[in-house]
Formats: C-alpha cells, structure tokens, sequence
C-alpha cells in the first residue's frame, strides 16, 4: 500500500491524472483502494455491486458514493 500511495503522490506532482479501478472484486478488495480513491482521481471501484454475493459487511454504494464499513 505505501508504495501506491507513493506512486500516486509521484503521478499528482508531475501533473499527471491518476484512475483507481477494479474488475470482479469483493469489498475487501475494495478496502486498499478506497484509501488511494482518497486522493484525487477518477474511481471506479463498482465491481462488488456485479458480484452475486458479496462478503459481510459489504462496501455500502449511497448516491453514487462508496461509503467503507464500520
């Protein structure tokens, strides 16, 4: 995690834009990139809502925002 987080940093000071995706994924999954959809990018971390099922608790999408679990 902490050298995404220096990646992301790196890509932000050299002006660059940075995107934060997944594909078929759990919300744990979920979990790392919702740190780095902190800073600002283009997120798409939607993939939990294609699953059947999901693990308990689940990420929480309200109005277009991903919300962690407690």
């Amino acid at each position: 995690m902490a050298g995404a987080l220096e990646m992301v940093a790196k890509a932000l000071s050299l002006g660059l834009g940075v995107m934060v995706g997944c594909k078929g994924a759990t919300s744990l999954a979920m979990a790392s990139a919702f740190t780095l959809a902190t800073q600002p990018a283009q997120v798409a971390l939607d993939g939990p809502l294609r699953l059947q099922s999901d693990r308990d608790p689940p990420m929480a999408y309200l109005d277009l925002h991903l919300q962690a679990p407690d």
